[in-house]
């Protein structure tokens, strides 16, 4: 009642200061999802890492520091793996260390992590997406090869 007054009377309202961890969000997040299993286990791993590394902290807590380092750290290979909502079949396939993900592996996960946080500020638990201020990594630049007329002969 007395946030309902709160909003009525144009007062900023309080956000929820419950200690939602970000692995909490995450899963909230992938349940409410209404996507093929296929699409759904892609979002998973995609959000591994962060929930690994972030999963503990609240999600109020968690600054575009961060998200900058878990980045940074997925670059270089440093982030551990972890058995977060993995499937029965795979688990005994763990390592212990996730290998460098590239940029066109660390954008989706971005994309995701934009999308859980989008969904916490529209619920009240944040103030502000975090997430959206970190800047994805460029693409890699990459050659094209093109066959010669007789490689192309050759096919």
């Amino acid at each position: 009642m007395a946030q309902h007054r709160a909003r009525r009377s144009g007062r900023r309202q309080r956000h929820r200061t419950v200690g939602v961890g970000a692995a909490d969000g995450d899963r909230v997040h992938l349940d409410a999802l209404h996507v093929r299993a296929n699409t759904r286990t892609a979002y998973t791993n995609a959000l591994r890492p962060a929930a690994t590394v972030l999963g503990d902290k609240s999600v109020q807590s968690i600054r575009r520091e961060d998200y900058e380092r878990l980045v940074r750290d997925l670059q270089e290979g440093g982030v551990p793996s972890s058995q977060w909502r993995k499937q029965m079949k795979l688990k005994a396939a763990v390592a212990t260390k996730t290998g460098p993900w590239k940029a066109t592996s660390i954008r989706p996960m971005l994309a995701r992590l934009r999308a859980v946080n989008d969904r916490l500020v529209r619920d009240g638990t944040v103030r502000r997406d975090v997430a959206a201020l970190v800047k994805p990594p460029p693409a890699e630049a990459f050659e094209h090869k093109t066959l010669t007329v007789e490689q192309v002969r050759t096919l």
